[in-house]
């Protein structure tokens, strides 16, 4: 069942936009702007919450992938372990290939997710 719809909502846009936008509607088959600009709309708003949820199950698995990390015991006796070896020499890899900026901004991506980043001694 869709929603019922609202009360009608009045917009001025720069005569170079709506143009354009009169263009996409036409050039996409549709009888009326007003449906056009709707459905337009609403597709943001739908989107803006499946990358929000993309996000989320992005940042859940990234956490998993640190979780499994921390499992090998890098710090411990198992760093001569085949599978902590391959994880130390991946993050040496790929601190390496990423420059200074980059680095700072995932620092800061996994403070945001409540991950504290590991700093190499």
């Amino acid at each position: 069942m869709k929603d019922e719809l609202g009360k009608p909502i009045n917009i001025r846009l720069h005569a170079s936009h709506q143009a354009r936008l009169e263009a996409e509607s036409v050039a996409l088959g549709y009888a009326s702007f007003r449906t056009y600009l709707r459905e337009k709309l609403e597709s943001q708003v739908d989107a803006g919450a499946q990358v929000e949820a993309l996000r989320q199950e992005s940042d859940a698995a990234f956490i998993e992938i640190i979780e499994r990390l921390e499992a090998l015991n890098l710090n411990g006796n198992d760093q001569g372990s085949e599978p902590g070896r391959i994880a130390i020499e991946t993050l040496y890899l790929l601190r390496t290939a990423v420059g200074p900026e980059s680095l700072n901004k995932a620092h800061k991506e996994l403070k945001r997710i409540g991950v504290e980043p590991y700093v190499f001694k």
